[in-house]
């Protein structure tokens, strides 16, 4: 299936659901971790859209992203501490913290200054692109306990 630069935001704004629970495996590293979950799109049911997450198991400060994958572009990313400085071609601007890039410009990079905890930042990220994810969110091993305590707290 192709998909027009079109169609690719209008997946994105659409709304859209986790199909299964975040299971995280060992990445090609053993100090990383990555779930990659199927998303279902009403719209667009033949689409392959993929949630993709990967953390760093024992970094300080922590380092981790969320990435929407439709047909293998890059549709929308947070990078949460990020190891390395983006550069944003358009404004000249290099960005080393905390950023979000979406469509229609992947390039670009905003900066978020928030200090959230992996769950906040899920959360957003799942707001941002419309993405339904219910009783779906697993915590990193970074920080089970605490995190896995906000929870049963939907409202923060």
């Amino acid at each position: 299936m192709t998909l027009s630069a079109e169609d690719l935001l209008r997946i994105l704004n659409a709304e859209k659901q986790l199909h299964s629970k975040l299971r995280f495996r060992e990445k090609d590293h053993p100090d990383y971790e990555e779930a990659v979950c199927p998303v279902l799109c009403p719209e667009f049911p033949e689409a392959n859209i993929q949630f993709v997450t990967h953390y760093h198991i024992s970094r300080i400060p922590r380092k981790y992203s969320f990435v929407l994958l439709v047909q293998q572009k890059r549709c929308l990313a947070l990078d949460v501490g990020p190891g390395r400085a983006h550069f944003n071609i358009r404004t000249g601007q290099v960005v080393t913290q905390t950023h979000w890039q979406k469509l229609p410009d992947m390039t670009y990079a905003e900066p978020d200054g928030r200090e959230l905890t992996h769950w906040q930042w899920y959360k957003e990220f799942m707001e941002v692109a419309k993405i339904d994810y219910k009783d779906q969110y697993a915590a990193p091993k970074f920080d089970n306990v605490v995190e896995q305590s906000d929870l049963w707290n939907f409202d923060k």
